[in-house]
């Protein structure tokens, strides 16, 4: 019961302008502050539903919430709407108001859909935006590198990536390939500038970059790019 939760309650109806940042367990009631909060902005503060935008970490969260803001939002819509006067000049702008609300004007996603529509949204004239691959593609991508000149037999290359990830024994590309996008990733995530880090390594070390810039041409020669390359991408826009 939202009315009983004065934590809840003083989340939901703090000012616009303030930022929150709340800490709460599973069950606990996230969702449901997130989606009152959202149409209190709209209703309360009176603010535009394409300046709000509401990220999470899975589709499955995402859905629920745009399914609770749509749900919800109506219901307020329905019932604002027919305690209002139609006869009244000052309660029909009201109405119309009102109605024209369109909640599906929400930027709703996880992190990744939401940077892939606004790219997307915001690219420059004539510009194309890359496809985004599924992992497994890009798994698929880069076990081709390593099988191509067989690669994954390269005795530096397999210690280093067993002694990176304590592995007494490794032989497949497919596992392989997985070390090496999470090295690709951890260098995307904290921005490391690769020109130096390559510069910087030998060994084993290098023939896992070399594998890595190789996977980065081919994805840029099919226009395409992967979730850790869109955040990035995105990051970079947003700097801007």
């Amino acid at each position: 019961d939202i009315s009983s939760n004065e934590d809840q309650k003083k989340a939901i109806l703090s000012e616009s302008y303030k930022s929150l940042f709340i800490v709460a367990g599973p069950g606990s009631g996230k969702t449901t502050v997130m989606v009152l909060k959202i149409l209190k902005y709209i209703f309360v503060d009176d603010i535009d539903p394409s300046e709000i935008l509401a990220t999470t970490f899975t589709k499955k969260a995402a859905a629920e919430l745009t399914s609770r803001i749509l749900g919800w939002g109506d219901e307020i819509k329905k019932h604002l709407s027919e305690n209002l006067d139609e006869d009244s000049f000052e309660d029909i702008e009201k109405i119309m108001k009102i109605e024209r609300i369109d909640f599906n004007q929400i930027y709703v996603g996880t992190t990744d859909s939401i940077a892939e529509e606004l790219l997307r949204d915001y690219r420059k004239a004539g510009e194309t935006h890359p496809i985004v691959i599924e992992d497994f593609v890009a798994n698929s991508a880069m076990i081709k590198i390593l099988i191509k000149d067989e690669k994954y037999l390269d005795k530096e290359l397999v210690e280093y990536l067993k002694e990176l990830t304590g592995r007494a024994k490794l032989t497949e590309p497919s596992k392989m390939s997985e070390i090496l996008l999470k090295i690709k990733d951890r260098i995307y995530h904290d921005k490391v500038d690769f020109s130096r880090l390559y510069s910087e390594s030998e060994g084993g070390f290098k023939l896992a970059l070399d594998c890595i810039r190789e996977y980065e041409e081919v994805l840029e020669s099919r226009h395409t790019i992967d979730f850790a390359m869109l955040e990035s991408n995105f990051l970079e826009k947003l700097k801007n």
